[in-house]
């Protein structure tokens, strides 16, 4: 899955920044002025930059940057497990984000919001095959906006880029499946949201010569600026006692490209193709200090563009590197076969999250369960565990998989401001469909002094300690070796502003 792992590069010059930011004096929202924002920073110890590296590296401020990058950011990150949900705690321990916003006098809101993660602007569709061109950038404009009052009470107009973002996860790195990266228009009252985006995204065209016959190995000319449009409309029914009902549909157009001709080379058409995604989130706001919401859903997407894990070419033998070659150029071949629109079948995703939260006298409890079962028109290739090692499953092939995560997280309140807790995290999938797709479990013990007795506890000054089980040699030890254990230690704090 693409990673949603913020990265710091900017260092030193963004923390600066954060902590002077975070020792101004919020802004109340009656002088017209918003100010505020969220950081969160740490140490990890799971270094993703080993002593062979680190002895090889020159006394130089570049060298410098990049290990202290590796030993703290994103790199760092070896508790992930590829395409499930694993504990937010140790997965993802630096974040920055600002918020600024001013009313006038006649009612126009103006918003700004800028985080550590992401391209700069809203630049490319969510689904673009090119995603890690998404994650290449070191800020991200998530918000800047026009808002609008119209005549109708409580409803406004906006016009802009921004990122709408529902019911999270809590304790998982992951968000709604109706998360929406908007370049647009949108409209929204007191319960109801509409919203229409236009975004820029890239396709590989089918190349030929002359005659027609394909170029399978020419570059040139083969990339495709298109347009893609998605629209969101998200409603609130009348609530019950103990919940509330939120219908939402998500509906995303891949536009095409019509054929051209250049010199002796010619790209054929781009068809364009569709998929959407259609639930509900369920809130539960029965009574103070318990909470959740539940989102069940049913995504449609164009066969070929889910399930295609990319294989780490950098393990194994010749033969096990070959076989992961082999599958990440059909991968890339099948996805962008998928957005072009070269086929009309389409593959399905049942989708059943769920958060929770409740606070007792004494003790606190975070929960989390995130499935998805997906069904595929065509089957995907297929990787078994042998011994410790995830290796191809001959000619075999799966037409479908499920992927779970559930995690419990309960909380003693020693005092109101000194908590302990104990993060547990079990992820697992039913098919691998790449060399790296283990199943594992984390457990987190974790020490903190919070400003709030609450099982979320922000804001907050924490240490922790992380261990990793998995079924198969997966993660990356100091030394440069892999196995099935990873032991990881972080330290951070967590603050509103």
């Amino acid at each position: 899955m693409a990673r949603l792992v913020p990265q710091l590069r900017l260092g030193a010059c963004l923390t600066a920044l954060a902590w002077g930011l975070s020792t101004l004096p919020i802004a109340r929202a009656d002088d017209g002025f918003e100010f505020g924002g969220y950081w969160r920073a740490g140490y990890n110890t799971a270094s993703a930059v080993t002593a062979q590296e680190l002895v090889t590296r020159k006394l130089s401020w570049k060298d410098f940057v990049d290990t202290l990058q590796g030993l703290t950011g994103e790199q760092s990150d070896s508790q992930d497990l590829p395409g499930l949900k694993t504990t937010r705690h140790a997965h993802n321990p630096t974040y920055f984000q600002v918020r600024l916003g001013q009313r006038f006098s006649n009612g126009v809101d103006a918003k700004f919001r800028l985080d550590s993660f992401g391209p700069l602007f809203h630049e490319l569709a969510d689904t673009s095959a090119e995603a890690n061109v998404k994650n290449a950038a070191n800020l991200r404009v998530r918000d800047l906006y026009l808002s609008f009052p119209l005549s109708v009470e409580n409803t406004r107009l906006w016009a802009g880029s921004r990122m709408l973002e529902f019911e999270d996860l809590r304790l998982f790195d992951g968000g709604n499946p109706f998360d929406l990266n908007a370049m647009g228009v949108g409209i929204e009252g007191p319960r109801y949201e509409a919203v229409l985006s236009y975004n820029k995204a890239q396709r590989t065209a089918i190349v030929t010569n002359a005659n027609g016959q394909i170029l399978t190995n020419n570059q040139q000319n083969s990339t495709v600026n298109t347009k893609d449009v998605t629209l969101l409309a998200r409603m609130e029914l009348q609530p019950w006692k103990a919940f509330q009902v939120k219908p939402m549909l998500k509906f995303v157009n891949h536009a095409g490209a019509p054929a051209d001709t250049i010199s002796a080379i010619r790209r054929k058409a781009i068809e364009g193709s569709v998929e959407s995604t259609l639930g509900a989130v369920i809130s539960r706001t029965g009574r103070p200090g318990y909470w959740g919401n539940s989102v069940v859903a049913v995504r449609v997407t164009p066969s070929g563009l889910i399930g295609r894990t990319d294989q780490d070419e950098n393990r194994g033998d010749d033969t096990t590197k070959n076989l992961a070659k082999q599958t990440n150029a059909e991968n890339f071949t099948e996805r962008n076969a998928a957005l072009r629109g070269d086929s009309k079948k389409f593959d399905t995703t049942f989708i059943i999250n769920d958060t929770g939260n409740i606070d007792f006298v004494r003790w606190g409890l975070l929960t989390g369960l995130w499935i998805e079962h997906d069904i595929y028109t065509n089957g995907r290739p297929s990787w078994k565990l042998q011994g410790s090692t995830i290796v191809r499953d001959g000619e075999n092939r799966t037409k479908k998989n499920t992927r779970l995560s559930v995690g419990v997280q309960p909380v003693y309140y020693i005092s109101d401001q000194v908590h302990a807790a104990l993060d547990l995290n079990y992820a697992m999938r039913t098919q691998r469909l790449s060399n790296t797709d283990a199943n594992g479990l984390l457990i987190t013990p974790i020490l903190r002094y919070a400003m709030n007795k609450s099982a979320l506890g922000t804001p907050q000054i924490y240490t922790s300690f992380s261990y990793g089980r998995y079924d198969a040699e997966t993660k990356r030890q100091p030394d440069g070796s892999f196995k099935t254990t990873l032991v990881t230690t972080q330290t951070g704090f967590e603050i509103w502003f």
